[in-house]
């Protein structure tokens, strides 16, 4: 009869099953999130880059003929951006689609309008200088420029 009253303790009780699925869960959910950050970072990052890669350039041009170059002397394309003018041609690499950014005279305006796909850049040429920006993906735009002027622009995250 003590056989019979044996009580078998082998393998997981369905709350302990249930207990481990909730925390894959939540660690899995968590990660995801984390990932996603970091990834949208990384494309702002590049973003950022460009930026900076895109202002040395029109230094170079400006040092060379004495003006900025105009909006139009810009090509935005699939992975890159190209300047012509009468100093040359040059190249600056991109990731994802360049587009640049339409409008009214509110061109340099955050409109968080960049995604995973591509970069949305703002380029303005204005009397003392000009403006040079891209969209991040948190909706905040951050803007190069050639004067000082134009610092109260800026906006950092």
């Amino acid at each position: 009869m003590s056989t019979m009253l044996m009580k078998s303790t082998k393998g997981f009780t369905l709350v302990e099953v249930i207990v481990v699925l909730a925390i894959i869960a939540v660690i899995s959910g968590l990660s995801i999130v984390g990932i996603s950050t970091l990834q949208r970072s990384s494309r702002d990052a590049n973003r950022l880059k460009t930026l900076e890669n895109i202002k040395a350039e029109i230094s170079r041009i400006q040092s060379q003929t004495g003006r900025v170059p105009s909006e139009n002397d810009f090509t935005w394309g699939t992975e890159r951006i190209t300047i012509a003018t009468s100093a040359g041609t040059k190249v600056v690499d991109a990731k994802g689609i360049a587009t640049p950014k339409n409008g009214s005279a509110n061109i340099c305006s955050p409109t968080a309008e960049s995604d995973t796909s591509g970069t949305v850049y703002c380029y303005r040429v204005e009397r003392d200088g000009y403006i040079l920006g891209a969209d991040k993906e948190a909706g905040i735009i951050d803007v190069g420029t050639s004067n000082t002027k134009f610092e109260s622009l800026r906006t950092n995250n």
